[in-house]
């Protein structure tokens, strides 16, 4: 799937920059965290969640997206996506 016709490399290795950064500080981080992914993701290796779960500092609510892959928002798990996302929310902030 093309999204784009040219590749935006400044602002690709500016956020490449900042994750290195970032990876060192996720135990730090104590908000709540919505982590959606696909176990059958073709781009995005499912085991970065794991990766992100184990470190992160705050409290992690996991949804698997089981019958999506990259694009989940536009797959069939995109009603699951928009009712726990809202759930979410409604949690975090009340």
């Amino acid at each position: 799937e093309v999204a784009y016709e040219e590749t935006p490399v400044r602002p690709l290795l500016s956020l490449q920059g900042g994750l290195v950064d970032l990876v060192g500080q996720l135990a730090e981080v104590k908000v709540p965290l919505l982590l959606m992914n696909s176990p059958d993701d073709h781009v995005v290796d499912p085991g970065d969640s794991e990766h992100l779960a184990e470190v992160y500092g705050g409290s992690v609510e996991r949804v698997s997206l089981d019958h999506s892959f990259h694009v989940a928002t536009q797959d069939e798990d995109q009603g699951l996506i928009i009712e726990r996302s809202l759930q979410f929310i409604d949690t975090v902030t009340t």
